[in-house]
Parts: structure tokens; C-alpha cells; sequence
């Protein structure tokens, strides 16, 4: 797969997803949202980031509140002003005020010094364009989540644990991944989870 490829690929999956309205969509997200709040990788998370949906990408917010009246620490993304730099995490809370990045994507509005980085998560809930049976991930092209969670391919298990959330229609046959690629742990849409062939599957 060439980067013509990807970038059709990314066109017809972003398409894709933005298409799933109405009913279909609350179901979809409910389910995907039941899931992991029912997985024992979140039970046991204390630190755990999620993410503002975007462009049609699954609603996370039924999971931020699950995990926040769970007495978890919860984070969302930070883009950094360097755009080759790694993501940084920022704490939401019930009260938390947002504010919107250079992409209209919402992010916590705290200053940095309350940031952490990302080997401080036990958790990450990534959102994803397009996915594969064996824990592969295509982005929307920018690479910040390889960037910053590089560190975890060389541990077994990981420390921090990335769990992509997808609906069903978004999956790939095969993605060929690239050497920079960060294989997830778990994929997780709608109607089933696909444990990484890459990774531990442990819960």
C-alpha cells in the first residue's frame, strides 16, 4: 500500500465513518462505550486518557464520565505547537473547561504545568481512521500517537496499554503497517474486539 493508497483509504473510511448517523450511531456508540467500561484493563486503570470526538469518530463521552465517577484520573490530548513533537495529556474533570485547537478539536483549558506525559498513563483510548484483525492502526496522518507512544513497542507488556476504538465499517482487510507504526493492544467497535496478534491479549 503506497501513500496514495492511505490517503484514499483515509477519504473513504473518514467518509465512512461521518455516515453512520441517527439511531444507528447512539447504538453503535453505546455498545463501543459499554465494552470498555466492562473491560478489565479500565477497571484497573488509575490514569487513563480518552479523547474529543472529531470527524465522525465514536463519542467517548460516556466512558469520560464512567471513568470520572469512578474516582479515575482522566486526560485528554494535547496537541503540541511543534507539529513533529509527541501529544501531551491534560486532566478533565466534571467543571473542566474546553477550548479548541488548530484542528476544532477540543482540549482541556489548563496551563501546562498541569500536563503529563504519556508513560504516566496506565490507559489510552485512541481514535483511528481505519484498523486490521492483527491490532494495526491508520491515523489521520500526522503521527502523533506513534510519536509519543513509541516507547511502548519494545515493552512486553506494555505499561501504558492503547486501546483503539473504531466502528465495525472501518475495518481493513490489511494495512500494511509501516516501521514507525505502534501496533495496539486491543481494538474495540460495536459488534466485537480484536485482540492484537502483536501484543499481549491478556485482560
Amino acid at each position: 500500500m503506497n501513500d496514495s493508497d492511505r490517503q484514499q483509504l483515509r477519504q473513504q473510511m473518514r467518509q465512512a465513518r461521518r455516515g453512520i448517523t441517527g439511531t444507528e450511531r447512539d447504538r453503535a456508540e453505546q455498545a463501543i462505550n459499554q465494552q470498555l467500561i466492562g473491560m478489565t484493563a479500565f477497571r484497573d486503570a488509575g490514569r487513563i486518557a480518552l479523547y474529543s470526538a472529531f470527524d465522525g469518530e465514536p463519542s467517548m463521552t460516556a466512558s469520560i464520565d464512567a471513568a470520572l465517577a469512578s474516582g479515575k484520573l482522566v486526560f485528554l490530548p494535547v496537541l503540541p505547537a511543534s507539529a513533529d513533537a509527541p501529544l501531551s495529556f491534560a486532566p478533565i474533570e466534571p467543571a473542566s473547561h474546553t477550548q479548541t485547537n488548530r484542528h476544532g478539536i477540543l482540549e482541556p483549558a489548563v496551563g501546562a504545568e498541569s500536563f503529563i506525559a504519556a508513560d504516566q498513563l496506565d490507559l489510552v483510548i485512541t481514535p483511528l481512521v481505519a484498523f486490521d484483525p492483527q491490532g494495526n492502526r491508520l491515523g489521520m496522518g500526522a503521527g502523533y500517537y506513534d510519536r509519543t507512544f513509541a516507547f511502548t513497542v519494545n515493552q512486553a507488556p506494555a505499561s501504558t496499554r492503547l486501546i483503539g476504538v473504531a466502528f465495525q465499517r472501518q475495518k481493513h482487510s490489511a494495512l500494511d503497517p509501516q516501521p514507525w507504526d505502534v501496533p495496539l493492544w486491543r481494538i474495540v467497535t460495536e459488534t466485537r474486539q480484536y485482540p492484537s496478534h502483536k501484543k499481549a491479549t491478556e485482560n
